[in-house]
């Protein structure tokens, strides 16, 4: 003969049961939170000539520098995938470097160009064989081109830059 369980008996069991899977969720996590975002490659690499180039076209000058960004290359990884949604999906290669933006910025009194980043200790992120695209003129949904895209990330603050596409030629990072 089978006798109920007491009715306070069974909110007990349930609320333990109910606490447990709580902790267990708690514990899974705080360590998916504590593993970082994405790891580095490795050492920080040399930005690629090809690209350093195509940039200077574009405006932007890149130099090497010692410097020491107080962000991770990982966060800056992070930041700039969620900035520009198209490179979830591509591997990224990491420069610490100084970029002048001669060509972006406040127009000055005499209609020039007030540069806004001048010298700037940035993550320059690379994603080669990004697919960017075919926006203006004649459009077929779906038509993309593929593109090295150069994600600049404030070193210091983390903060997202700006973000440059570059035809895929350029030979990526």
């Amino acid at each position: 003969m089978m006798r109920a369980t007491p009715g306070w008996l069974r909110s007990r069991k349930l609320a333990a049961a109910s606490v447990g899977a709580l902790v267990f969720a708690l514990g899974v996590l705080a360590f998916f939170r504590s593993a970082p975002a994405e790891p580095s490659a490795g050492p920080v690499a040399p930005m690629n000539q090809a690209l350093v180039a195509g940039l200077a076209r574009q405006g932007i000058t890149i130099e090497d520098t010692s410097a020491e960004g107080a962000i991770p290359p990982a966060e800056a990884v992070a930041t700039a995938r969620i900035a520009v949604p198209l490179v979830a999906d591509a591997a990224p290669t990491e420069s610490l470097v100084l970029i002048t933006d001669e060509v972006y910025g406040p127009e000055d009194a005499s209609g020039g160009v007030q540069p806004l980043y001048v010298e700037r200790l940035v993550w320059a992120v690379v994603f080669t064989g990004v697919k960017v695209p075919i926006l203006g003129g004649v459009w077929v949904e779906g038509d993309t081109y593929l593109a090295d895209m150069v994600v600049f990330v404030d070193a210091r603050s983390g903060e997202f830059l700006r973000a440059i596409a570059l035809p895929a030629q350029t030979g990526g990072g």
